[in-house]
C-alpha cells in the first residue's frame, strides 16, 4: 500500500432550481514535490433503459460532451471555479477507456460511453479546485442555456443556495423520531 500523499474532497449537489447536477472536487498535493495528474470522468448512460440508438457527441463551441435519445439530453463539462472550460481530453465511443492518450473520436451511437479529462499540475502541498456538472433537457438548445447560467454563477453560489434550499424543505419536515433510540436519533438530525 503506497501512500500518494493526495487527498480528494467531494461536495456534490442537485440545484433546486434547475435541472443541474455538480460537484466540486477539491485536490491536495499532500506532497511536497509538484505532481501532474489527470482526473477522468466516464460516462455509460442507457437512455430510455435500451442503449439501442443512443448518441454522444463532443462540442467544441461549448467543450462538452453531450449524451442524447429522442426528447433527453445530457451536458456535462468540466470548468475552473473561475469558470473557463478544463477539458483537456475526451473520447466518445464503445467501451471507452481512461488514459493519458485518447482517441478524441467525437461522435458515436449505439451503446456508446464517454470520457472526459482534467489534466491539472500542482505545486507541493498545493491543491487545485475543478467542477464538475451536468445539465439536463429536452433539447439542445436547453442543455446550453443551464450550463451557461452554471458557470456564469458559479458552483460557490449554486452550493450555498442548494443547501439552504434543502435546509428549507427539512425544517418543515417534523417526523416522530422520539419512538427510535437516543443514537439513531442523533444519526437522523445530523443526516
Amino acid at each position: 500500500n503506497i501512500d500518494r500523499k493526495l487527498e480528494l474532497h467531494f461536495s456534490e449537489n442537485v440545484y433546486c432550481e434547475d435541472d443541474i447536477f455538480f460537484r466540486k472536487i477539491v485536490v491536495k498535493n499532500k506532497s511536497d514535490r509538484k505532481r501532474k495528474l489527470r482526473i477522468c470522468f466516464h460516462h455509460d448512460f442507457h437512455l430510455y433503459g435500451d442503449g439501442i440508438g443512443d448518441t454522444a457527441l463532443y462540442h467544441p463551441k461549448h467543450i462538452a460532451i453531450i449524451h442524447y435519445k429522442r426528447s433527453s439530453y445530457f451536458m456535462i463539462g468540466l470548468c475552473s471555479p473561475e469558470g473557463k472550460s478544463i477539458i483537456s481530453d475526451f473520447n466518445i465511443g464503445r467501451d471507452v477507456e481512461p488514459g493519458w492518450n485518447l482517441a478524441k473520436n467525437p461522435i458515436a451511437q449505439g451503446s456508446v460511453d464517454s470520457i472526459i479529462c482534467a489534466d491539472l499540475e500542482i505545486n507541493g502541498n498545493n491543491e487545485a479546485t475543478i467542477c464538475y456538472f451536468m445539465t439536463a433537457g429536452r433539447t439542445f438548445d436547453e442543455v446550453f442555456e443551464l450550463a451557461e447560467r452554471f458557470v456564469k454563477k458559479g458552483i460557490e453560489s449554486h452550493l450555498q443556495h442548494s443547501q439552504m434550499c434543502q435546509k428549507g424543505w427539512l425544517a418543515t419536515i417534523r417526523p416522530n423520531i422520539g419512538v427510535l433510540e437516543e443514537r439513531l436519533q442523533q444519526l437522523y438530525k445530523r443526516s
